[in-house]
């Protein structure tokens, strides 16, 4: 009959109604934590320029670091190697004031 078929299909729209309400707040409730996410995407952004800027000036550091290291041992084997050829120059000496000593001793005994 007409009276059911309006009675079911005033139910239906409310229903639907009230599906719909349903889904507008979900949505709302969605956009607001889309927002909330591309806020913390946006922090996130700006925390990674951050870092890579760090990043960026470190290496260089890094590469002025390496280059001064690299002149320091340079600096480091040569002063070895002074110190080796002191060190031998200082025991030819001390074989050479050995010697000496010895030779005026046997001048002495003579």
């Amino acid at each position: 009959t007409a009276k059911a078929t309006v009675g079911l299909l005033r139910s239906e729209v409310n229903d639907a109604g009230s599906k719909l309400e349903i889904y507008q707040a979900d949505f709302a409730s969605l956009r607001a934590r889309a927002a909330q996410l591309e806020e913390g995407a946006v922090e996130l952004r700006e925390k990674s320029a951050v870092h890579h800027l760090n990043l960026a000036f470190v290496s260089k550091e890094e590469g002025s670091l390496s280059a001064r290291l690299s002149t320091l041992r340079e600096r480091c084997d040569s002063l070895r190697f002074e110190e080796s050829e002191l060190q031998e120059e200082h025991w030819a000496m001390q074989a050479a004031s050995h010697e000496k000593q010895q030779q005026q001793q046997q001048q002495q005994q003579q």
